[in-house]
């Protein structure tokens, strides 16, 4: 039996979100293409994604949000390896990404954000 292959996005200003949408709706997360990304940020992205996931659970736990989504999630019944972070954001403010990388290493991480 040949492996899934996720859906590859490629983003674009205009048609890409309901592209998107059926892909984290149909398979959770999806493969995205965008001309405009530097090479090599995937690999920082990831590098600093295993730097997160990697924190203790008592620091993980502290991120927390009253919306659904958001805040620290895992161990869900039928996905029990599943974690995810949702920050709350306005795309107009760097603050809330800034305070989630203060609560998550209140001595520093620049990488992060």
């Amino acid at each position: 039996m040949a492996e899934p292959k996720l859906p590859t996005i490629k983003l674009k200003e205009n048609g890409s979100a309901d592209s998107l949408k059926w892909a984290l709706e149909s398979y959770g997360c999806a493969v995205i293409e965008y001309e405009e990304m530097s090479s090599g940020l995937d690999d920082v992205v990831f590098r600093l994604s295993e730097e997160l996931f990697a924190l203790p659970i008592e620091t993980k736990t502290k991120h927390t949000s009253q919306l659904a989504g958001f805040g620290y999630g895992r161990n869900f019944e039928g996905m029990p390896a599943i974690e995810y972070f949702g920050i709350e954001h306005d795309a107009t403010h760097l603050h809330p990404t800034t305070n989630f990388a203060t609560l998550m290493w209140p001595n520093g991480n620049h990488h992060f954000w």
